[in-house]
C-alpha cells in the first residue's frame, strides 16, 4: 500500500462522471489541488452501496475543504452506468472503472486472493504525495466522515506549518 510521502502514480484512468458520461483522468492532472481517493471492494453489494453513499452525501464538505473526490473499483466503468441507474443511484464524484487493476495494483490495495481492491482511502496533497491512507480488512468498510475528519486534520496542520501527517491518528494504515 502506498504510504506518507509517497507520489502517486500519473496514470490515466476511466471514470463514469456525475453527469453520467465517461472520461480520462490523468491522477498526475490537478497537482494543485487536494485528492481524496477511496476504494471499495465489487458493485452491486450492499456495503459498498452505502459506503459510496456515505460519500456521496459528504462530496459537498469534500469540495468544500478544496479537495477533489474519486471512488474506484475494479469493476469497469460499464457496471458503474450499471449499478447508477439499477440500485446505487446519481452519484457527486467521479466513480473510476479499474477492469484492469492497474490503479489498484500501483496504490497496493489489490488482494491477491479476490483480485478484488480492498477498502483504503488516500489523501493527496496538492503536490502529489500521499498526506494520509486510511486500510480497513476485507469485511470492513471505512468511514467516509473520518476521510474528511482525516483531510481537514491534515489540512489543519499544513497551514499551521506542523505537517505531522505520520503522527495523526488518522495518518497510518489502520
Amino acid at each position: 500500500m502506498l504510504t506518507i510521502g509517497q507520489t502517486i502514480p500519473a496514470i490515466n484512468v476511466e471514470a463514469l462522471t456525475p453527469h453520467g458520461d465517461y472520461r480520462i483522468i490523468n491522477l498526475g492532472e490537478h497537482r494543485s489541488r487536494w485528492k481524496v481517493l477511496f476504494f471499495w471492494q465489487w458493485d452491486f453489494t450492499f456495503t459498498c452501496l452505502m459506503n459510496i453513499r456515505a460519500y456521496h452525501d459528504l462530496a459537498r464538505q469534500f469540495t468544500e475543504s478544496g479537495a477533489i473526490l474519486l471512488g474506484a473499483s475494479v469493476d469497469s466503468v460499464y457496471a458503474h452506468r450499471a449499478w447508477t441507474t439499477n440500485g446505487l443511484g446519481k452519484i457527486g464524484f467521479p466513480l473510476i472503472g479499474d477492469a484492469t487493476r492497474q490503479l489498484a495494483s500501483c496504490f497496493g490495495v489489490l488482494s491477491g486472493e479476490e483480485g478484488m481492491a480492498e477498502y483504503a482511502t488516500f489523501i493527496i496533497d496538492p503536490s502529489g504525495h500521499v498526506a494520509g491512507v486510511s486500510g480497513s480488512p476485507m469485511n470492513v468498510s471505512h468511514s467516509a466522515r473520518e476521510a474528511l475528519q482525516m483531510l481537514r486534520m491534515i489540512q489543519t496542520e499544513r497551514v499551521a506549518g506542523r505537517d505531522q501527517s505520520s503522527s495523526l491518528p488518522y495518518g497510518r494504515v489502520a
